[in-house]
């Protein structure tokens, strides 16, 4: 693993506005417990890609990062955040209910009842492993 991110910190080296270099970084920091140095680099990758769209793997990799993110600031209740970077990765082919689901928990962590629901509506639309989860929070919305 350590040289994983040795390799990954060359790319950032030479170039160094490369998102995948940067969130190669920040999976192998996390990887080797090194969360603070992890969750840096995963938030630097996500501020490069949200200035520009990435292209190709440097795509992929961005999307991974803001999931990665977006995860992490969702158990730290930091829900703007969130809810920015599961916007982001909504758009990636390997978002589907599990994002919208958390975009729900994100948008209601906010207190923004109508986003919350539409995020539930839309995992619901999915044939998925948390869809019960998801009927509870419709339920408990519905309720009041």
């Amino acid at each position: 693993m350590d040289w994983a991110r040795h390799l990954a910190e060359l790319l950032t080296v030479a170039v160094p506005e490369r998102e995948a270099g940067w969130a190669l970084i920040g999976r192998c920091f996390l990887r080797l417990g090194q969360t603070d140095n992890g969750v840096k680099a995963l938030e630097y990758a996500v501020q490069l890609g949200a200035a520009h769209k990435p292209g190709g793997e440097d795509l992929e990799q961005w999307y991974l990062a803001c999931r990665i993110m977006a995860d992490h600031y969702l158990q730290q209740a930091r829900y703007p955040e969130a809810l920015e970077c599961y916007q982001h990765f909504s758009k990636s082919t390997k978002s589907g209910a599990e994002t919208y689901y958390k975009m729900g928990q994100a948008a209601e962590g906010l207190g923004d009842r109508a986003a919350a629901k539409r995020h539930y509506q839309s995992a619901n639309m999915y044939d998925h492993p948390q869809k019960y989860e998801v009927t509870q929070a419709l339920e408990r919305l519905n309720r009041g």
